[in-house]
């Protein structure tokens, strides 16, 4: 079964160890800066009124707050992968603490996270930014490691 129109990525893309996903930088970076230059309030879509067909269902949902300041801000999104070669899966709650201990281990100027305060986890693959990570020159993926675990961007 394919993860197409299911909210996964698409075949091929950031798979076993990333070597598929393309470098930061280049023209993936070109097309992220002309797609955020010709953005604007009004290309937002409007949400459609409440559902009132079939049946109610319970639904949990991450949300995070996000108050905008009145200027344009871009946003960076990244695909994390949080893994133990010892283990076939990692909980949330390890993946959170994890994803946060690297953060503290590499933060500052000139590090990989330049400022823990502007990023944002969903506690499972997806982080945001305000500002770009530092990554080495031409990565095609890069892997912080402690204890038994990767942190993978």
């Amino acid at each position: 079964m394919s993860d197409a129109g299911r909210g996964g990525r698409p075949p091929g893309a950031a798979q076993n160890g990333g070597n598929s996903m393309p470098a930061p930088g280049g023209d993936v970076a070109k097309l992220a800066d002309d797609v955020a230059n010709k953005m604007s309030l009004a290309t937002l879509s409007r949400r459609p009124d409440v559902g009132r067909v079939g049946r109610p269902i319970a639904l949990e949902s991450n949300h995070f707050e996000i108050r905008l300041s009145g200027k344009v801000m871009v946003v960076q999104q990244y695909y994390v992968q949080i893994t133990d070669p010892f283990r076939d899966k990692v909980d949330r709650d390890e993946k959170r603490e994890a994803f946060f201990r690297a953060v503290d281990m590499n933060c500052g100027p000139n590090k990989f996270f330049s400022n823990k305060y502007e990023i944002l986890y969903d506690g499972e693959s997806i982080c945001y930014t305000l500002s770009k990570f530092n990554f080495p020159q031409n990565p095609v993926g890069h892997f912080v490691k402690f204890y038994e675990m990767q942190f993978f961007l």
